[in-house]
């Protein structure tokens, strides 16, 4: 998956290095450390499938050109990390400010190390992710849509009125929705009501955050897939509405200030 850190224009060497200290867990076993002025051409080259954004596989981060070998090498120093890399298949080039520092997986057999860039040609930017929505009816039928630059904000709002409507007519059995940074938010449905969940990817021990509604019920209501206490579950359509524009415009969970409360649980939940 291709990560940048918020919305800042490039990111540093001491931004990669504590994100890939912090996420240590994500970076068992042996990753091949490279820069390019083309992380695509690059990381296809090392038989990467860069089409898939949600793959755990590899990263990629812009970073300027002149800080580029200083955290290939810092990343290489790292103590505790299998890191390995090949000086002959960084593809070195100035034409725009920023290089890209790429980390993938090693997987015996299926990655190429050593690779020729001879013709490659050098990109400003990184390609900007998709947001993929998953729907699945009450039927099981599963519908995905990838959404690129042509949401805007009258295309959000047709989509979201959309969901108002399948949501109204009890048409859907869960939605999930995976944004531009890779953040999650899904939602499981039940008669006139859902849960509303919501995964950064910061959590080392498994957790996520959950809607949280007004009462302190416990007493658990059935959906069309299992139960949820009544503290979990949103039984108003325009507080869901609300939450779900939100996020597809801020690549973000509301807050207090949208107020919108949320409780953490572990990912399973009965």
């Amino acid at each position: 998956m291709f990560w940048r850190r918020g919305n800042y224009e490039f990111n540093t060497v001491e931004g990669i290095i504590a994100h890939v200290t912090h996420m240590s867990y994500n970076f068992w076993g042996t990753w091949f450390v490279g820069i390019t002025a083309n992380a695509v051409s690059s990381l296809k080259a090392h038989q990467i499938d860069t089409d898939n954004q949600m793959s755990s596989t590899f990263v990629c981060w812009d970073i300027p050109f002149e800080s580029a070998k200083l955290c290939k090498a810092s990343l290489l120093a790292l103590e505790g990390f299998d890191f390995i890399s090949d000086d002959e298949s960084d593809f070195i080039d100035n034409t725009y400010p920023n290089s890209f520092i790429y980390m993938y997986s090693v997987i015996n057999g299926h990655t190429i190390q050593h690779i020729d860039v001879s013709n490659f040609k050098p990109v400003k930017a990184l390609p900007e992710n998709h947001i993929i929505v998953t729907e699945i009816s009450r039927d099981g039928k599963e519908t995905i849509t990838r959404i690129g630059d042509e949401f805007d904000k009258v295309a959000c709002a047709e989509f979201v009125e959309q969901i108002k409507q399948k949501f109204l007519t009890n048409q859907m059995q869960s939605l999930k929705i995976v944004h531009r940074s890779i953040i999650e938010m899904w939602f499981e449905f039940g008669e006139g009501c859902c849960t509303i969940s919501y995964d950064s990817h910061t959590s080392q021990d498994g957790y996520i955050q959950r809607y949280r509604s007004e009462t302190n019920s416990k007493k658990l209501i059935p959906f069309f897939e299992g139960s949820y206490p009544e503290y979990m579950v949103c039984k108003d359509v325009d507080k869901l509405i609300a939450i779900l524009r939100y996020f597809l415009e801020k690549d973000r969970k509301p807050g207090k200030r949208q107020s919108v409360k949320w409780v953490v649980v572990k990912r399973e939940i009965s």
